[in-house]
């Protein structure tokens, strides 16, 4: 069977497969962001 490396994870895909790790790192990226805000949302004012 043949298989096409991930250029960025190195995940073997299915040929014409399309590899959705950039999409999770975008996600978890976007968490982490959301994360931050509402941690300096919740800091008391001076």
């Amino acid at each position: 069977m043949m298989y096409n490396p991930c250029p960025n994870c190195g995940a073997n895909l299915d040929p014409n497969e399309v590899c959705d790790c950039e999409k999770e790192k975008s996600n978890s990226e976007k968490k982490e962001l959301s994360k931050m805000i509402e941690k300096v949302c919740k800091l008391p004012k001076e």
